[in-house]
């Protein structure tokens, strides 16, 4: 019975010796953005494991007729078993009207001198019609 013991013992001790000694497989998990800019790597991953982004949502800027939204990652995130690029992936949205307005260039006299459609939200509109004239009169020269 001693030697029953004793030889499990040893056995026992050489699993852990031998399993403390192998070393865990690691892969590098790189997360890039539409353009392809770096945003994250998790240069340790071990295989088996399931990887993670962890830094803010990625994001995509909006144009002049789209907005975009994050969807999540191409490919798939799945185990790791290799070194992998997980590309961020968006949804194009037609940006809503309230983004672009109508200006109306309209002269003192009532008259609509130039009507410009679809001015973005924060640009600066310009007139380019005819220079608007005014008759002058006893009190004003124009």
């Amino acid at each position: 019975m001693k030697i029953k013991t004793i030889l499990v013992l040893i056995c026992g001790v050489l699993i852990l010796v031998l399993t403390g000694c192998v070393k865990r497989v690691t892969y590098i998990i790189t997360w890039v953005n539409y353009d392809g800019v770096v945003l994250e790597v998790d240069s340790e991953v071990y295989e088996g494991n399931l990887p993670t982004y962890d830094s803010d949502t990625p994001t995509h800027p909006d144009s002049e007729i789209e907005s975009f939204e994050f969807i999540g990652w191409e490919p798939q995130i799945a185990i790791v078993t290799s070194d992998q690029t997980y590309t961020a992936q968006y949804q194009s949205k037609t940006r809503n009207d309230r983004d672009t307005f109508t200006i109306i260039w309209i002269n003192e006299d009532g008259i609509v001198l130039e009507t410009d459609f679809f001015v973005s939200l924060n640009s600066i509109p310009t007139y380019d019609g005819p220079t608007p004239k005014k008759d002058s009169d006893s009190t004003s020269s124009f």
